[in-house]
């Protein structure tokens, strides 16, 4: 991951906190290697695959013109679906966790520092998906690849970037207008917009 520039005395100020929590035993250098080899993963109808507790399914009755509908597994929509999937999935991956899986809802990225401790990973991985019957989206998945795009980045060995596409679609924004009401829009406000663009797209302030 690319460190983040900071002032000389923001500098300091890092290094001093760095040491006392060190001393203090708080915190340790990591051991853990970048990855190199990455693995992405989407999962099939995530929510889908959650049931409702037995009892609770009249909570989620809906009336339409044809029947009235209670719902078996978790729907989309519901207030608390994601933050219940992603307690679901963070307990099943609990002791893989920043080892060498991150998890962000129905997405998993496997990394490892070598393609035969790679291969070991997603075995621990798809064993921990089958035995709970959560399956991927073959056609979603990257397998074993120098780079993956996870939550609008590009993740490679030792970086972490903001995904190309989205950079140049912030370099192409076209200043806000308001459709029939007369809108001021001067050059110091262009310029102002096209400063705001700029630390957007900057590297590591996004």
């Amino acid at each position: 991951m690319t460190p983040y520039h900071m002032a000389p005395a923001e500098l300091e100020e890092l290094r001093k906190k760095l040491k006392e929590l060190l001393d203090s035993g708080h915190i340790s250098q990591s051991k853990v290697p970048f990855g190199k080899v990455f693995t992405k993963m989407d999962l099939k109808k995530s929510y889908y695959q959650v049931q409702i507790a037995e009892g609770d399914e009249p909570k989620t009755t809906c009336v339409t013109c044809y029947y009235s509908l209670e719902c078996l597994v978790m729907p989309f929509g519901l207030t608390n679906a994601p933050a219940t999937f992603c307690m679901l999935m963070n307990k099943l991956f609990h002791q893989y966790l920043d080892q060498f899986v991150v998890i962000y809802l129905d997405d998993i990225v496997v990394y490892s520092n070598s393609m035969e401790h790679h291969v070991e990973h997603l075995c621990e991985v798809f064993k921990v998906l089958c035995d709970n019957d959560l399956w991927v989206k073959r056609e979603k998945c990257s397998f074993a690849q120098p780079t993956v795009q996870f939550l609008g980045h590009t993740i490679s060995h030792g970086e972490i970037r903001m995904d190309g596409d989205k950079v140049e679609s912030i370099k192409n924004w076209e200043a806000p207008t308001k459709k029939n009401r007369e809108w001021e829009w001067s050059d110091a406000c262009q310029a102002a917009f096209e400063r705001l663009k700029v630390v957007v797209m900057e590297e590591p302030g996004i």
